[in-house]
């Protein structure tokens, strides 16, 4: 199963793309929601995982979660920030969001939610 990353930030994608890979991932990297929705739309059924960046350009991580949610609710999405957030963690869950990353990210958190999001559509359990 694949691991879409979305962050309009190339470093940081980059650099959250190599780490899982090397944890034995495939993941793909998308700068812009928009490019992550087509890719969605065309490969769901082999994707476990979606990290997206709050903060983007074309559209905020949370309305991206809210997207991929209402298409496929079995993909779990974790949604990464730097920043304070308004919402707590029910209103994230009703918006999408499986999970908080803060940034900076720590990476064994980062592999520890994509081993518990891929061991959960393995077994095919929401």
């Amino acid at each position: 199963m694949r691991i879409l990353i979305c962050d309009d930030e190339p470093l940081i994608a980059a650099t959250l793309s190599e780490h899982l890979e090397l944890c034995g991932h495939r993941t793909s990297v998308f700068h812009s929601a928009r490019d992550l929705l087509i890719d969605f739309d065309s490969g769901r059924a082999d994707v476990g995982l979606v990290i997206t960046d709050l903060c983007m350009p074309d559209r905020d991580g949370l309305r991206l979660a809210e997207t991929v949610r209402r298409l496929e609710p079995r993909i779990p999405v974790a949604l990464m920030t730097s920043h304070a957030l308004p919402w707590n963690d029910e209103d994230l869950r009703r918006r999408g969001v499986t999970c908080l990353l803060r940034k900076p990210l720590h990476m064994h958190l980062v592999e520890a939610v994509a081993a518990s999001a891929l061991d959960t559509a393995a077994k095919g359990t929401p």
